[in-house]
């Protein structure tokens, strides 16, 4: 019975725990874990005087030391992926940039494929629009890549038109810089994917090609 009883407490220890933890996000009103619909209208009921289970370090996304209904709106924005500063005092760590670094693993030389980075919009953004994002690209392959892989920013993704005429192989290809816009993004939520990809010759297909990411948080 002793040994149960102790069981059953350290249980609840740990839920206590991940609770606080999750309770730190900015964003989240109702201690989810994840930021959703459900948040903004806590977060609204909270800047009307209503009863809510926001906190400062939960609601207040603009660290203005108040929770408003921008604060609300600003959830709900978060909540459908769009763009949203998330600034609360005493929340998630901050970070100012996240480095994304790009490789491949392919049996064969690539001589043309297109890339997609996958970003959490949510919270990370890169300044301006389409194919601006180029400025925030860093070539890191020796071979030569037609138009350093003609970057676009699609919004929630970097597309990347790979032709690179001597073939791309194993290792780093390239790394993105992101802006954070609040806590820092996990790397778990940056993807890539490759598709139509080709030899050199532009007509064998390639199967079995495969692309990596790594983040590092500043």
């Amino acid at each position: 019975m002793r040994t149960m009883r102790m069981a059953m407490a350290a249980a609840v220890l740990a839920l206590g725990a991940s609770a606080a933890v999750a309770a730190d996000v900015c964003g989240d009103a109702d201690g989810s874990g994840a930021i959703s619909v459900t948040d903004g209208v806590q977060t609204l009921r909270a800047a009307a005087g209503l009863g809510s289970a926001c906190t400062p370090s939960r609601c207040d996304l603009d660290g203005s030391g108040g929770i408003s209904v921008s604060d609300g709106v600003n959830v709900l924005r978060a909540a459908a992926g769009l763009t949203v500063r998330l600034a609360c005092p005493g929340g998630a760590p901050a970070c100012a940039s996240a480095d994304v670094t790009v490789t491949l693993a392919t049996p064969a030389a690539i001589g043309a494929a297109t890339l997609d980075l996958a970003y959490p919009a949510a919270t990370v953004d890169l300044p301006g629009s389409g194919d601006a994002a180029a400025a925030r690209v860093t070539i890191l392959t020796a071979a030569a890549l037609l138009a350093s892989g003609a970057a676009n920013d699609l919004g929630d993704r970097v597309r990347f038109t790979l032709v690179a005429a001597d073939g791309l192989a194993d290792g780093a290809l390239l790394r993105v810089r992101f802006d954070c816009l609040g806590a820092a993004p996990s790397a778990e939520a940056f993807a890539c994917a490759l598709a139509d990809v080709t030899g050199p010759d532009g007509l064998t297909e390639i199967d079995g090609a495969t692309c990596g990411v790594a983040v590092a948080i500043e």
